[in-house]
C-alpha cells in the first residue's frame, strides 16, 4: 500500500472546510507535479522535505514579509512618503497588522510530521540517509513552532496577565477533518517550548554523522537554532554552552572581514551562512521579493527605508554627517524618492543575477557570537561575553570595548541584524517596549510590551472553525 501525502490541507483542515473537497486540490504550489506525492521510497520522501524548504520561501514567509514586518513592526525601518501602499498597518502597529505565518507554518508542519511517519518504512536508501531526512524534518519542525510561538504568544519569562497559551502541537499527520485530533486547542508556552527543545535534540543526535550544507537542515543549524530557542527562554547557562558548541566547531563559517562584509549576502551561500533558503533562476518572487521592497531598482518599490533614528546608531544622519565609520554601512543606499531623502537596505539586491532571487541567511555566525556575547553576559561571565561582542564590535571599525551591558549587546545585534527580520522579536522577547519617533504626525509615539498589539491575532476564520481554539486577548 502506498504511503500518501495530500498537499493542500491546512494542518487542522480549516482551510481545506473553506475551500470545499474541490477548491484545494486547485491552489497546488507550481513546483509539485501531482496533486499526490507517494512516500513509498526515499526519493519520495525527500521530495516531500524539499516542499517544506519551498514553503519556507513564500512570499508571505521568508521570501519576504517574515523578514521584513519585524523592521517594521519595530523601530528600524519606515515607509516612505510615496509608497504602494504595502506594509502601512506594520508601520503604524496597527490591530491586526503582524505577521501571519499560521496557515504556511502548519502546512509544513503537516508535511513534516508526514516525513517522520513514513521515513522509516520508506523503500531503499540507507539508515545514514533515512536519519539525515528525520534529522531535517526535526529541525524544520522546530523552527516553524519557534517562528510560531514568537508569532501568536508571549515569551516564556514575559507574560502579561498571566496568558500563557501558546500554539497547538500537533505531532502526527493530519488526521482528518471528521477526527476530533483535527481541531486542538493551544498549548501552553512552556510546552511548546519543551516540544521545540526535544525537536532539535533529535535534530542533534539524527544530523551527527550528516555532512554541512548550509541548504538544508544541519547539526550546526540545529544547535545554533537551540541557542537561539533557548535565548528566547533566558536560560543563560544553555545559550552560551551551545553558541560557544557552533563557534568552536571546525565546519563553522568563519567570521568575515568589515571590508568583506556584504559577501554575508552576495555570496552563494552566504560566507557565514549555517541555514540559508536557497533560491534558483525560477523562484524568483519579481516584484513581490525582498529586493522590490527594501530596493529602487527594476520594478522594486523601495517603499521601506532605515529610520533617522537607526541611521544615527550608525552614527550618521542627514543635514549632518552622512558618511558612515560603520563598515556594515556597505549595505546601505543612500538616494532620493519622489524627493524625500532616504536610506535603503541593500542586503538583498539580487545578488544571483535574477531580480528577486536572492538567498536569505536564517541562521548565520554572527548571530550565533552575538547569542554568546548575551547569554554570557548574563550568565555572569563577562570575560567571553566580551571577547564575543568585541569580534564583531571591532570588526565593524570601532575600538574595543572593555566593559559591556545588555543594552550594548542588543544594540550591536540591532545594527549586525538589521533588516533580517530580528528587530521586533528581540525588543519583545526581552520585555522592552517598542520606541518609535517618525517623522509622520499620525505614527504612534511607540508600543508598550503590554500592549496586545505584540502579539499577532489568530485569524477569525480560524476560530470560527475550531471552537476550540481561544484568541489572544484584545482581538
Amino acid at each position: 500500500m502506498k504511503n500518501k501525502l495530500f498537499y493542500g490541507i491546512a494542518a487542522f483542515g480549516f482551510s481545506l472546510a473553506l475551500a470545499g473537497c474541490e477548491g484545494w486540490l486547485e491552489s497546488e504550489p507550481n513546483y509539485l507535479l501531482t496533486n499526490e506525492v507517494t512516500m513509498e521510497d526515499v526519493d519520495g520522501v525527500r521530495a516531500v522535505m524539499v516542499g517544506v524548504y519551498d514553503l519556507l520561501q513564500s512570499t508571505g514567509y521568508y521570501g519576504r514579509d517574515f523578514i521584513v514586518s519585524p523592521e517594521l513592526l519595530a523601530d528600524n525601518c519606515r515607509i516612505t512618503d510615496n509608497n504602494s501602499n504595502r506594509f502601512i498597518g506594520q508601520s503604524l502597529n496597527q490591530v491586526g497588522s503582524h505577521n501571519a505565518i499560521w496557515a504556511t507554518a502548519y502546512n509544513g508542519i503537516n508535511r513534516v510530521n508526514n516525513v517522520l511517519a513514513f521515513v522509516d518504512d520508506a523503500a531503499g536508501g540507507s539508515q545514514t540517509e533515512k536519519d539525515e531526512l528525520k534529522g531535517q524534518a526535526f529541525f524544520v519542525r522546530a523552527l516553524l513552532y519557534h517562528d510560531l510561538a514568537r508569532s501568536y504568544s508571549r515569551e516564556p519569562n514575559h507574560l502579561v496577565n498571566g496568558f500563557d497559551l501558546c500554539v497547538p502541537l500537533l505531532l502526527v499527520p493530519f488526521p482528518g477533518i471528521t477526527s476530533p485530533d483535527a481541531f486542538p486547542s493551544r498549548a501552553t508556552v512552556a510546552v511548546v517550548y519543551e516540544q521545540i527543545e526535544k525537536d532539535l535534540t533529535q535534530a542533534i543526535d539524527l544530523l551527527a554523522s550528516s555532512s554541512f550544507d548550509p541548504n538544508y537542515g544541519n547539526i550546526l543549524a540545529a544547535k545554533s537554532l537551540l541557542a537561539r530557542v533557548y535565548l528566547y527562554e533566558e536560560k543563560w547557562s544553555q545559550a552560551a554552552a551551545m553558541a560557544e558548541e557552533v563557534i568552536n566547531d571546525s565546519r563553522t563559517p568563519a567570521l568575515v572581514t568589515g571590508e568583506n562584509y556584504m559577501t554575508c549576502f552576495s555570496a552563494t551561500p552566504g560566507a557565514e551562512s549555517i541555514f540559508e533558503l536557497r533560491f534558483t533562476e525560477n523562484e524568483s518572487e519579481g516584484p513581490n521579493s525582498l529586493t522590490s521592497i527594501y530596493m529602487q531598482v527594476g520594478a522594486g518599490y523601495a517603499d521601506v527605508c532605515l529610520t533617522d533614528d537607526l541611521m544615527q546608531k550608525f552614527g550618521a544622519s542627514f543635514g549632518q554627517d552622512t558618511t558612515f565609520a560603520d563598515a556594515r554601512a556597505q549595505a546601505f543606499q543612500i538616494t532620493s524618492k519622489s524627493g524625500e531623502n532616504v536610506v535603503y537596505n541593500t542586503k538583498y539586491a539580487s545578488y544571483n543575477g535574477v531580480y528577486g532571487s536572492d538567498n536569505v541567511a536564517i541562521l548565520r555566525t554572527s548571530e550565533v557570537y552575538l547569542t554568546s556575547a548575551e547569554a554570557n553576559l548574563m550568565a555572569g561571565n563577562t570575560a567571553l561575553a566580551l571577547q564575543r561582542y568585541n569580534a564583531l564590535h571591532t570588526r565593524a571599525g570601532y575600538e574595543a570595548a572593555t566593559s559591556l551591558a545588555i543594552e550594548d549587546v542588543l544594540l550591536e545585534r540591532r545594527l549586525e541584524l538589521a533588516f533580517e527580520g530580528h528587530r521586533f522579536y528581540d525588543l519583545k522577547r526581552k520585555g522592552w517596549d517598542i520606541p518609535k519617533s517618525f517623522k509622520f504626525e499620525y505614527l504612534p509615539v511607540g508600543l508598550e510590551y503590554r500592549d496586545f498589539r505584540m502579539v499577532a491575532n489568530i485569524a477569525p476564520d480560524e476560530i470560527e472553525l475550531n471552537e476550540n481554539l481561544d484568541q489572544n486577548p484584545g482581538y
